[in-house]
């Protein structure tokens, strides 16, 4: 599991070890702890190609120690793919931006009190220079997430955390979040990894990937059952391709699932009249 040798880990457990263990540390945590996260996760998040493409830009991010930029539309699964990264890589650092904490004073606190370790750390002191010690080398990366909620301040602490560790930042959010890293040289020439998080292929075309049918079933499925979600599967599958993509998808369902129990009516008719208690700028195909 650790790709090592016994006599590396007999060395290593004793602190004897004749080598540098780089980022050992890091990834036996990882891989101890995403067992139950996994287990955790299995019932509410699956991997998909989005989840693989998310987790190959974050470990591109970590391998060039870098700023990396993932934004897309509401409802995609940018947070869904990033806990589910979590899941297999719980040494990762995730912090929520609210619309309330998105200053750098309140980045900083927010990641501080995610961190592990934090052994030596003394109240009266500053805890830039503590945590920039404390993570400095260390392979990681700290996912930011709603990161097109911070100001000005918030997004240069992630750059200067960045340029002072050679941690890997990730900053998630929506595609507004680019027109604000565009407004300063600076910030944009910074960014290493870029990616758009999308089940669009051709937006022209409006194609769309080739498994959105069956991730808006499986969604369905999971706020209902199996027969509730093959029964509105096309319906599912139309509204993921619209805005608000899967996150609509389950909201719609939620309360299918409760107006078919109330009414007494089948799952079609019940989603399309939770369509209408919805706010949306689009009809549902006929029958």
């Amino acid at each position: 599991m650790f790709d090592v040798s016994p006599t590396f880990i007999s060395k290593y457990i004793n602190d004897n070890l004749d080598r540098d263990p780089l980022d050992f540390t890091e990834r036996v945590f990882d891989i101890l702890h995403s067992i139950a996260a996994r287990l955790d996760l299995s019932s509410t998040i699956f991997e998909n190609a989005l989840t693989a493409e998310f987790a190959g830009r974050v470990n591109l991010a970590r391998r060039t120690q870098d700023v990396a930029f993932i934004f897309g539309a509401a409802g995609t699964g940018k947070t869904c793919s990033a806990l589910h990264y979590l899941g297999a890589n719980p040494s990762t650092l995730y912090h929520k931006v609210t619309g309330r904490s998105c200053s750098a004073a309140d980045l900083e606190a927010g990641i501080f009190a995610a961190m592990r370790h934090k052994e030596g750390y003394k109240a009266n002191q500053r805890r830039w220079p503590f945590m920039v010690t404390s993570m400095k080398g260390d392979g990681g990366a700290i996912i930011i997430d709603n990161a097109h909620r911070l100001d000005r301040s918030g997004r240069d602490w992630g750059f200067d955390f960045n340029e002072d560790t050679g941690k890997a930042i990730i900053f998630v959010g929506n595609p507004e979040m680019q027109a604000k890293v565009n407004e300063n040289d600076q910030q944009q020439s910074r960014i290493g990894v870029k990616w758009e998080c999308t089940w669009v292929v051709n937006k022209e075309k409006k194609i769309y990937h080739k498994q959105l049918p069956e991730m808006a079933r499986r969604v369905a499925s999971q706020f209902s059952d199996d027969d509730f979600a093959e029964q509105i599967s096309d319906l599912v599958a139309f509204v993921a391709t619209m805005e608000g993509r899967l996150r609509s998808v389950r909201k719609a369902t939620i309360l299918a699932r409760e107006l078919s129990v109330a009414k007494k009516i089948t799952p079609r008719e019940a989603f399309r009249e939770a369509h209408r208690n919805l706010v949306r700028s689009y009809r549902l195909p006929a029958d």
